[in-house]
This record gives C-alpha cells, structure tokens and sequence, in this order.
C-alpha cells in the first residue's frame, strides 16, 4: 500500500497483523514492500511490521518521483546506501529477512544479513 495518510498508519499496521495470522494459517508467505525510512514515512512502523512479515523489502529505486525537483529513473548511491543504513536500524532487533529491491518490478533482490 503505497501514499497512506499519517492518519491510516495504526489500521495498516493492524491489517499486516491480522493478515499474518491469515497467510501462516494457509501457509502463505508475507512480505512487504516499503520505502527507504523517513520522517515522512515513519507512521508505516517498520519495527512493528517485522514482527509479523516473513520478508520486509526496501524499495531502493524510488528516490525520483513526479513531483521531484530533479529527474531520474536511477537512484543515487547515497540514496541506496542511507535506504540500507537506516533500514537495518530500523530492523536490527528482528529476526526477519531483509531485501533490497533495486529495480523496480525486476524480481531482482540482495539479501542483506542481519548481525546480532
């Protein structure tokens, strides 16, 4: 679910905990996508969806957008980097599998470990 409100932050995070329930009862595998961390995306709680996500996945790619003041299909590096560094604080306490999906809709992922 992407562009939710401030507001919808508490019942999304209540749908991705009732939907676990669901997809382990059918022994279905669930995995969120989510943006880089920031201020502005905070409400999507990411600490919270490890709880409950078999895979929680970093949009890496989605730096420009059409209301940007600068162009671009491509990330920056420091874009992708900031997305892993403060994902991984987000999630350091988890013992979910993190993903970093680079291009967009590519299926293409790297796995990043978890050190404890």
């Amino acid at each position: 679910m992407e562009a939710l409100s401030t507001d919808a932050g508490e019942g999304y995070i209540q749908f991705i905990r009732e939907l676990s329930i669901k997809c382990k009862k059918n022994d279905l595998v669930l995995s969120i996508d989510n943006y880089v961390p920031s201020s502005y995306t905070a409400f999507y709680n990411r600490k919270e969806q490890s709880c409950f996500a078999d895979y929680i996945i970093i949009m890496g790619y989605d730096e420009h957008y059409k209301g940007s003041e600068e162009a671009g299909s491509v990330a920056s590096i420091d874009f992708v980097k900031n997305g892993i560094k403060d994902t991984l604080k987000k999630y350091r306490q988890s013992r979910r599998s993190l993903h970093f999906r680079s291009i967009p809709d590519s299926g293409q992922r790297q796995q990043v470990k978890i050190k404890r």
